[in-house]
């Protein structure tokens, strides 16, 4: 691509150099922030025609297509890069950056990162939509991108924003797309956004991009400006406005197939594990596999959301693709292929999920069943341990028997053998009256004892019977 600069104000030549040159609008050492991090990035496009004479080129704001039907010679652009590192450098900025310095202007504007608020205060984002005639609406959109301490907002996208009058038209929607960071422990995906608004004017052919990023130097911006450095791709872009969106589409729809095919994966390990399980292997099949499966289910949930807000961005493209002046059959196409290529991800989705619910429920009447034969395995112990009790408790009641027969027995023996009594063998009957005596007395006494409960037991049985016919 060709890149146009001016030498000084007295030079009134326009010569061609081979790399970006930032716009010397105010001095750099004016920008105090910390090096290597841009949460602003404006770039500048302006379509370049060279007269019929030769000697000199003319840069005019209108668009592409008016320049070489009027002309009838080639056309370049002249593209200038601006990073800025504050608010205040942006004010600059502003200040000297007349409106008809551009025919295609992009704003990227960053989070420092995916979970801080943008990197631009109210006043200032304020001043960019006073400066460039945009819709006041457009802090919806950057409402999206606050502070958050946790994933919230998943599945929630905003609303779609679009103005259609005589002179200019006005898109803007946030779009999720799926992230892969590594980690410590393996890979692990995550669900970002990026915001897109635009501003074309019908009469001009001109753009204002504004683009939201969750973070410096996403894949979207890197994208965006190297396609703006790129002189027929930027004219291209300038010349038909749509393909902005369908360039970012192109590299964020795409991640969908890889973040489902990642958990999928997974959920086929965790199936297989399962499935092959035996019942006994309780520690394969337990809470903590539930747990995943909830886990894995969930990265499911949220997809049926965005993927429907993806489709009304379409419906939205498509139905605003007449009121620009300059489109092709190709551009509707891709928009038909993208919204297939959606449609597609939702029918797996859908998939996903019942294989999920499938899986959670096999792993829930697994651990039934293992709880069932647990329980049965208890009972059976429970049943020999109450006969094992019966049997000591016979054993008990024939040793109970046994010595209320002999105990009176012995303890008349033991009396008469105290040395109190002097008793010969003509007197012996007398030790055996007493013993039968007391085994009498005592076999009797056992016996009430043990009949009192049972006596209390039919009581009461018989009186709640008789209240009962009451």
């Amino acid at each position: 691509m060709e890149k146009i600069t001016e030498k000084s104000s007295a030079q009134s030549e326009v010569r061609e150099i081979s790399d970006v040159k930032a716009s010397p609008v105010y001095d750099e050492a004016q920008q105090t922030a910390e090096p290597n991090l841009n949460p602003f990035l404006i770039t500048d496009s302006l379509i370049i025609h060279q007269n019929r004479g030769g000697d000199k080129l003319k840069a005019k704001c209108s668009k592409a297509v008016s320049c070489e039907a009027e002309n009838n010679q080639p056309e370049r652009v002249s593209t200038t890069s601006k990073p800025l590192f504050n608010c205040d450098a942006l004010n600059r900025f502003l200040d000297h950056s007349p409106k008809d310095s551009y025919s295609l202007r992009v704003i990227h504007i960053c989070q420092s990162g995916s979970w801080s608020d943008l990197s631009i205060d109210d006043q200032t984002l304020q001043r960019v939509i006073v400066h460039h005639d945009l819709m006041p609406e457009l802090t919806e959109l950057t409402s999206l991108f606050s502070s958050k301490r946790l994933a919230i907002e998943e599945a929630f996208s905003g609303q779609l924003l679009d103005q259609d009058s005589a002179t200019t038209l006005s898109i803007g929607y946030v779009m999720k797309y799926p992230e892969c960071k590594t980690l410590s422990k393996g890979k692990s995906w995550v669900i970002r956004q990026i915001g897109i608004y635009q501003q074309y004017l019908k009469s001009t052919g001109n753009s204002i991009w504004v683009l939201l990023h969750c973070e410096p130097d996403s894949s979207g911006q890197k994208l965006v400006t190297s396609v703006l450095e790129d002189g027929q791709k930027c004219l291209s872009l300038q010349k038909y406005p749509i393909e902005i969106h369908l360039l970012l589409m192109s590299i964020y729809l795409q991640k969908w197939r890889e973040y489902m095919s990642f958990y999928e994966t997974e959920l086929l390990q965790k199936t297989n594990t399962v499935m092959g399980a035996r019942l006994i292997d309780l520690p394969l099949i337990s809470h903590p596999t539930i747990s995943r499966v909830h886990f894995l289910s969930a990265h499911f949930s949220s997809l049926p959301s965005i993927l429907a807000h993806q489709k009304s961005i379409f419906r939205l493209l498509n139905d605003k693709l007449k009121n620009m002046t300059t489109f092709e059959d190709r551009h509707r196409r891709q928009l038909s292929h993208y919204s297939s290529l959606v449609d597609s991800y939702a029918s797996n989705t859908l998939a996903l999920q019942v294989k999920c619910a499938s899986l959670l429920q096999f792993v829930v009447d697994s651990i039934g069943i293992n709880n069932q034969l647990t329980a049965q395995k208890q009972n059976e112990l429970m049943i020999k341990m109450a006969q094992t009790t019966a049997n000591d408790s016979e054993c008990i009641k024939i040793i109970t028997i046994v010595t209320l027969l002999y105990l009176p027995a012995s303890f008349v023996a033991t009396f008469f053998g105290m040395q109190f009594f002097q008793l010969d063998a003509s007197k012996l009957w007398i030790f055996f009256s007493l013993a039968f005596f007391l085994t009498v007395l005592t076999m009797l006494g056992y016996w009430w004892f043990i009949r009192k409960p049972r006596r209390r037991e039919d009581r009461e049985d018989s009186d709640s019977v008789g209240s009962d016919m009451v």
